[in-house]
């Protein structure tokens, strides 16, 4: 039993609506009250879940195995991410300790969705570690859209290592800051709309 059944429930109810009232960006249960539209993120997962139902799969085959799915890439790309700023065995380590950390365990279905903001933030920093800004800023977005409180700190690391790594100077650093935060001060807007 998940320690917090709640979110699984939340997250369920979600992916069934969507599915059954047509997809939508902004979550379909009030969160505030009932008239409230403000979702906490972007519903990423509850939208490819549901989108899955709409083609015919179970609810039952599209939620925790997407969750998982998420949680297994976040590992593959936090290793390569890993592995390119130090070693392997720190990269394995590291994993393992992922793998094999308690939390993951208690809270597993219900906190699986908190590993799609970590999976964009990552990819971005790796991306950004190989030069491909563009890419990089793509998915540092996604990472604040999809949950605000993790990709600050993927924002956070973000700027660290395009001030100290790519050395491209003030004005495209302004640029990457405009780029990154327009979408998800749209996003604010238009949930609190």
């Amino acid at each position: 039993r998940d320690a917090e059944h709640w979110r699984q429930n939340q997250n369920a109810l979600s992916t069934v609506t969507m599915a059954e009232n047509g997809l939508n960006i902004f979550n379909p249960l009030p969160l505030f009250g009932l008239d409230s539209l403000v979702p906490f993120e972007v519903p990423f997962m509850q939208l490819l879940s549901a989108l899955m139902q709409k083609i015919g799969f179970s609810s039952v085959y599209t939620l925790r195995p997407v969750s998982w799915l998420i949680f297994i890439l976040f590992l593959y790309v936090s290793y390569f991410f890993v592995k390119k700023l130090d070693d392997t065995t720190l990269a394995q380590t590291t994993v393992l300790f992922l793998v094999l950390h308690p939390t993951i365990y208690k809270f597993s279905n219900s906190y699986m969705i908190e590993f799609i903001p970590h999976l964009f933030g990552i990819f971005s920093l790796l991306l950004l570690n190989r030069k491909s800004i563009y890419s990089s800023r793509f998915f540092i977005t996604l990472s604040l859209l999809s949950k605000i409180t993790t990709g600050i700190i993927y924002l956070f690391f973000w700027f660290i290592f395009y001030v100290y790594r790519q050395k491209e100077g003030i004005n495209k650093l302004l640029i990457s800051i405009v780029v990154i935060f327009i979408p998800n001060i749209i996003w604010n807007i238009m949930a609190d709309s």
